[in-house]
């Protein structure tokens, strides 16, 4: 025996199949981002070995991080990393953040050692997408005296980097 679909019955349930998923309050923060593109090698030709991502509200170094996060590249040319508070915790959530993105070798000396990229990014999904260089901006080249703070601020401190 075949049952019959009602009209009525089907759009009750395409109504509330929709206010399932488009409800205000339902969880749909950001807590990853996965990052592509990533180059094999950075500055000088050595490998690319770790990658970090920061989000600020503010536009510097100084500014400090809503989130961060950092992953082992180990050659591949995308990587998902799990977004954490300053305490440590998980992080979620929305907005509009300034992002910074570190690519660094296993062994640096100083800043010009690493590349360090950056932009404005809406987060407003579980899992955030950034393209390595379409869209962001060499931070090199804006604002070297910023990549100097990031350098001292998140590599040095960075136990799986070696300082030469």
């Amino acid at each position: 025996m075949r049952r019959k679909i009602t009209p009525l019955w089907f759009g009750t349930a395409v109504f509330l199949n929709m206010a399932v998923f488009t409800a205000p309050g339902v969880a749909d923060d950001a807590g990853q981002v996965q990052i592509t593109n990533i180059p094999r090698e950075v500055k000088n030709g050595a490998q690319a070995y770790k990658i970090f991502i920061m989000l600020s509200t503010g536009t510097s170094a100084k500014a400090g991080y809503v989130a961060k996060g950092d992953a082992l590249v180990n050659g591949e040319p995308l990587v998902t990393v799990d977004l954490k508070k300053p305490d440590g915790k998980p992080w979620v959530g929305t907005g509009m953040f300034n992002i910074a993105i570190v690519i660094s070798p296993k062994e640096v000396s100083t800043s010009d050692d690493i590349e360090v990229h950056g932009g404005e990014k809406i987060f407003s999904s579980k899992i955030q997408h950034i393209a390595w260089a379409p869209g962001l901006i060499n931070l090199h080249d804006l604002v070297p005296a910023q990549v100097g703070e990031i350098f001292d601020g998140v590599i040095k401190p960075d136990t799986d980097i070696i300082k030469k």
